[in-house]
């Protein structure tokens, strides 16, 4: 236990550690469905974000999630991997769901065990992933790595209502460490409990003696549970917001491509009146959320814990509400879908800065979290990259947030509840009918049980560590490049790598991201469609200076290759290219505007995102956080702007552009085709 001295404020005392630990406790809120691009994080609606996580801590505009559906998302998160390493693509039970999650074993080397490996005692509470079922719990227990799961449990009662279902039961319904029997909180609303039990861990963390991680997975903004339900608003919030309209965005009502196909072609198809009625509730369910932030800032001031304590905040997707003309929904490689909010405040993080010039995504964010813990040694593999954290500090050593105060706001403490258990829920429901419901095992699964993990499984453990790379396998693939290109590549290669002039400099960060889909769902405007996409982040302006006064003079490139079967045979798959500083509500397709055969700025740009998306869809490890070393060997490139280059012309104008063969429900590389010199030798003879 630490030593406690007592501080006294007007009216309040509260606990302050003597000296703080060596390890910061790190608090991880996830939300789910939230959107970014249409605001729903402003000061008017979260307060309480706004006031210590973004005018205080560090807010990236850029963050993105590398698919745009909750439980793939949420593996990745856990796992530190994309999606086609996982292979967990979907939300159903078939590609995804926690019986795929688990059922590949894949809670067995995933952040919370790396998190416990580091000392720290970990909790989790609300949503885990989608299909925890009580049928789950009883096939599965609990995933490992919790000192106590809380994990919220989903109340399907068939298997059509399971499959693909992303609903919440109606009331909250819990069983700690999977043991026991369901416990449902009648009368209560989910973010209520939610908080309640993330204080409750909070506490005893606190008093565990030794770091701890805390993962708070709040229900809201997503829809309740029921045919065209709203989001759960306690009726403390139903009156909030009055008469607040979803943002008439430049692409409100106007249909994608008709080769596309994720709308219907007629303008303005859907019910105005439910799209705003929707987006007031998303906000008010998120004003219970920016309240748990708040109680959870207070805690950590009883607790004296503000210090040694790091907070980041995101959500699993993001949301459309009428933009591109679907009335709602994700799914898609649209920046509503897969830019979501991302903010972070705590020691070490810069203070009420607001950073564009980096892009991270998902697995980002797991290496992070490692590299915070000290979790970065072993076999530790990650796809992602810890945030440089120091370099945004040296590029910004001023806040640079509208509104972010001189010094710290530090919350009050209310006073921490007398020490007692945690308020006795609702009792049992009645035993139900064999077969959907029981007694939980009490026996957890064996440690470690032999690998029942699926499809290229062999293939996923490349890479280790946050700095390893195959340099074999990078020398082989150099001198294959130099003989298709005459010879001599390392002269085609940039003698070394620095910032542009004026720019913040990031290091090796990249600014790539990959985004990538397999869609399985139920909507035919959705189901069948592949994608693979490239979001690149430069200060390389192809097509002029961006638009956004905020923008760090830094672009977006978002590079579509997608598999529509009704077209595939006929058309090849559809590319699509759009510069979001210039045109970021994505109506301006650049290959639209460029027609075949290309030439200019348009086929240099075109050539390099196209190779390093054919890079980025079959990397692990080393090669997802620096795409270009597969490339470029020395590492002389590390970012667009250095391959932009023209001595690189003729490099990447020489590599296979990415295609498809079939489109599919599910991954596999076979219905691929790519250039084999950029891709790992072992998937060689798939896509050839």
């Amino acid at each position: 236990m630490l030593a406690t001295v007592t501080l006294f404020q007007p009216g309040h005392a509260q606990r302050v550690a003597a000296s703080p630990k060596s390890k910061p406790n790190i608090i991880f809120i996830m939300t789910d469905d939230q959107d970014y691009v249409l605001g729903s994080t402003d000061a008017k609606w979260m307060p309480s974000l706004d006031k210590y996580l973004r005018k205080q801590g560090m807010e990236v505009p850029n963050f993105v999630t590398s698919i745009a559906s909750c439980c793939p998302s949420r593996t990745s998160f856990f796992t530190g991997k994309y999606c086609h390493t996982t292979n967990i693509t979907s939300n159903g039970n078939l590609r995804g769901s926690v019986t795929k999650m688990m059922g590949q074993d894949l809670d067995h080397d995933y952040l919370p065990l790396w998190l416990q490996d580091a000392g720290y005692s970990t909790y989790m509470v609300g949503k885990f992933l989608n299909g925890f079922t009580y049928k789950a719990v009883k096939k599965f227990g609990c995933p490992k790595g919790w000192t106590v799961a809380d994990p919220l449990i989903q109340d399907f009662t068939t298997d059509s209502e399971y499959e693909f279902s992303e609903d919440y039961p109606r009331a909250p319904n819990y069983m700690t460490n999977c043991q026991g029997e369901v416990q449902t909180y009648f009368g209560d609303y989910h973010e209520e409990v939610i908080r309640s039990k993330a204080l409750t861990y909070l506490d005893d963390g606190a008093a565990s003696g030794k770091p701890f991680f805390l993962y708070i997975s709040t229900v809201a903004p997503h829809d309740a549970k029921g045919p065209g339900a709203y989001p759960q608003v306690p009726p403390a919030y139903r009156d909030l917001f009055p008469g607040v309209k979803a943002p008439r965005t430049g692409n409100w009502g106007k249909p994608v491509p008709a080769a596309v196909g994720f709308s219907k072609q007629t303008p303005n198809d859907f019910n105005v009146t439910d799209i705003d009625g929707r987006y007031r509730a998303r906000l008010q369910s998120l004003r219970a959320v920016d309240d748990t932030i708040d109680a959870v800032m207070k805690r950590l001031a009883c607790h004296g814990l503000l210090d040694n304590t790091v907070i980041m905040y995101t959500s699993d997707n993001g949301f459309k509400l009428g933009n591109h003309n679907m009335a709602q929904e994700k799914f898609t490689y649209f920046e509503e879908d897969v830019r979501v909010p991302f903010l972070m405040a705590g020691p070490g993080v810069p203070r009420g800065v607001y950073v564009p010039e980096v892009a991270a995504a998902m697995t980002d964010l797991t290496a992070t979290i490692a590299h915070l813990a000290g979790a970065t040694s072993g076999n530790i593999s990650v796809d992602g990259a810890p945030l440089p954290l120091d370099r945004i500090a040296a590029a910004y050593p001023s806040p640079n947030q509208p509104g972010a105060p001189a010094s710290p706001i530090r919350p009050v403490c209310p006073g921490l509840p007398p020490p007692s258990p945690q308020p006795p829920p609702s009792p049992p429901l009645p035993s139900p009918p064999p077969g959907k419901h029981g007694k939980a095992p009490k026996v957890p699964r064996p440690p470690n049980p032999p690998s029942k993990r699926g499809l290229l499984a062999s293939m996923y453990d490349a890479g280790s560590g946050f700095d390893t790379v195959d340099m074999d396998a990078v020398d082989m693939r150099s001198e294959e490049l130099s003989a298709q290109t005459g010879g001599g590549l390392r002269s085609l290669l940039q003698a070394g790598a620095s910032g542009a002039p004026g720019q913040p400099y990031y290091g090796n960060w990249s600014n790539i991201q990959l985004i990538e889909a397999w869609l399985d769902g139920s909507m035919s405007n959705l189901a069948g469609k592949d994608y693979r996409v490239l979001r690149a982040c430069s200060p390389f302006q192809a097509f002029g200076a961006p638009m956004d006064p905020r923008s760090g003079g830094h672009t977006c490139y978002k590079y579509v290759v997608l598999c529509n079967s009704r077209s595939l045979a006929g058309h090849g798959p559809v590319r699509q290219l759009f510069d979001l500083g210039r045109d970021a509500v994505e109506l301006q397709d650049k290959f639209t505007q460029f027609k075949a055969p290309y030439n200019g700025i348009f086929k240099r740009l075109y050539d390099r995102l196209d190779a390093v998306l054919t890079v980025m869809s079959y990397c692990s490890g080393a090669t997802c956080r620096n795409p270009f070393i597969v490339i470029h060997p020395d590492g002389s490139v590390t970012n667009l702007e250095q391959a932009m280059d023209v001595k690189f012309d003729d490099l990447y104008g020489g590599f296979k552009k990415f295609s498809y063969k079939r489109c599919a429900l599910y991954y596999h590389p076979q219905n691929e085709s790519a250039d084999l010199r950029l891709v790992p030798e072992e998937y060689r003879t798939w896509l050839a």
